[in-house]
């Protein structure tokens, strides 16, 4: 039992909790997921089972799409709902224009600072761990980037938008950054991920429909970023024995190789400029 199953995470569970509740139904302990949701956040998340773990280190570079709800006029502690109010502030008088220049105004590459009740690491423990003993810390800024960005809805003090970004963006922020150039303050009520890559949240399940049955998806579907080789036979045993090749045909510095089924081997990482190719990751 190998491969990846999209969740369709429901509000109010953490993305460790459905991994707990999978491992259950399948009775199997190796599951793991890639791009972690909010507890209060809902939508697609990638749970992968046995061999497809290995694959998690690869993922986290994809672009993930996102439908967020901005309330305007109230900051929380968090960023979100699940936070205590921290500050009100009046909501200017708006109109479609004006929302959407101010959306389009983050498209492309910036920094942010992502928030105290994150998972990033500083000096070996996780922000909301520092935060949760009272003790703030410098964050340093990360290269993200807002690739699309659009308004789907905006009545009263309610703003709806839709946004592709990169690794390491924080929806959070992106609404309490929208709100300040709205001249304002804001948080989110709702935030549901919609894609990673090309996977999309209508090909998920609840955690209430997943079963022994469930189809899963190969690990190649969450690697189609990569340059994509097929070795067959005698080339495909070298590859799982770890063998370093040469391989001139490829042009990327790190490719995926797969047998002749499509199942993952390995990816492998380019050494030199003739052409050699060392294995970065079996998958197999």
């Amino acid at each position: 039992m190998d491969g990846v199953l999209l969740i369709n995470k429901e509000s109010g569970w953490t993305s460790r909790d459905v991994c707990n509740k999978i491992q259950k139904i399948l009775g199997t302990k190796s599951v793991g997921h890639t791009g972690t949701l909010d507890p209060f956040a809902e939508g697609l998340l990638v749970v992968t089972i046995n061999k497809a773990n290995k694959i998690a280190q690869f993922v986290e570079d994809n672009e993930k799409t996102y439908i967020a709800t901005l309330k305007l006029g109230v900051e929380t502690t968090t960023g979100d709902l699940t936070g205590e109010i921290k500050s009100n502030a009046p909501v200017p008088s708006l109109n479609k224009t004006k929302i959407e220049e101010v959306l389009k105004s983050f498209i492309g590459k910036q920094k942010q600072i992502p928030p105290m009740t994150s998972a990033v690491h500083y000096n070996g423990r996780k922000l909301y761990e520092w935060e949760h003993d009272g003790i703030k810390v410098d964050r340093l800024e990360r290269d993200i980037e807002i690739f699309d960005i659009r308004l789907l809805d905006f009545h009263d003090d309610i703003i709806v938008f839709e946004s592709t970004v990169s690794k390491g963006t924080y929806i959070r922020v992106l609404g309490e950054d929208i709100a300040k150039r709205l001249n304002t303050v804001g948080h989110l009520t709702k935030l549901v991920r919609t894609r990673i890559n090309d996977l999309t949240l209508d090909r998920a399940l609840k955690i209430g429909e997943v079963t022994l049955d469930s189809p899963f998806i190969k690990s190649t579907a969450l690697l189609s970023h990569f340059e994509k080789h097929v070795f067959k036979d005698e080339m495909a045993k070298k590859v799982m024995d770890g063998m370093s090749l040469y391989i001139n045909e490829a042009k990327d510095d790190r490719i995926l190789i797969v047998d002749a089924l499509d199942n993952p081997l390995a990816i492998y990482e380019r050494r030199n400029d003739r052409g050699l190719y060392k294995c970065l990751r079996g998958l197999w």
